[in-house]
């Protein structure tokens, strides 16, 4: 099933009505061209209307720093293929990889954990994402209750040695319903409550903390705060 942040392949015919938007939306970003001569892939945004296949493309950011993104609307028969983004160990593996991600990876290396966002990009395209206030934005498919709460301690603590590398850890757990929960978000309720905010492929909804653990599968851990 597709989930938000997978990575969208297109029937090479469908890059035409891509093109076609970008150029609606005053999109005039030579790099485009880009995208259907080396059949990179989009991203499998939040899907708002039925019969229609709601995708990102990200760029580069500007010269003056700004960020360049387009929210594309396409047929559903456009998708050729669908995957999860890539594994931090791939990233890692690749001899342009920073020296602050391999040292965090090391950090992480016991998880299966993915990448998204900017990183992600970079090791796709090859084309300059990165900057020094790039995040690390990663996902985890946290599989019960006591999966998540032993994940949340394992990534603030991993979280604050690569800060002192000088590369910030972000992204989000994705829960066996699909619904993804920020990492601090999720930190900070685990210990004081409230609500966090759950997106799904369909839909984003406030909810209660304690009302979120009640629905994951649990073995021994009691919901914390």
């Amino acid at each position: 099933m597709m989930q938000r942040h997978d990575w969208l392949w297109l029937q090479p015919a469908a890059w035409h009505g891509v093109l076609a938007q970008a150029a609606q939306a005053g999109a005039d970003w030579p790099e485009l061209a880009l995208w259907p001569q080396q059949a990179w892939p989009l991203v499998c945004a939040r899907q708002t209307r039925p019969g229609v296949l709601s995708a990102g493309l990200s760029l580069p950011p500007a010269p003056d720093g700004g960020k360049r993104r387009l929210s594309l609307q396409l047929a559903p028969d456009a998708l050729l293929r669908s995957s999860a983004p890539p594994l931090l160990s791939e990233l890692t593996r690749s001899p342009d990889a920073p020296p602050a991600l391999q040292h965090c990876a090391h950090r992480l290396h016991a998880w299966q954990l993915r990448v998204y966002g900017a990183h992600a990009w970079q090791w796709q395209t090859g084309l300059p994402y990165l900057h020094a206030g790039s995040d690390l934005d990663l996902l985890y498919y946290a599989r019960s209750l006591d999966d998540l709460q032993a994940a949340l301690r394992r990534w603030h603590a991993c979280a604050q040695d690569c800060a002192q590398q000088g590369l910030r850890l972000d992204g989000e757990v994705i829960l066996p319903d699909g619904a993804g929960l920020a990492w601090r978000e999720c930190w900070q309720a685990m210990h004081s409550g409230g609500q966090v905010l759950l997106k799904r492929l369909h839909s984003v909804q406030l909810q209660d903390w304690g009302q979120v653990c009640a629905q994951l599968p649990r073995q021994d851990a009691p919901c914390a705060a």
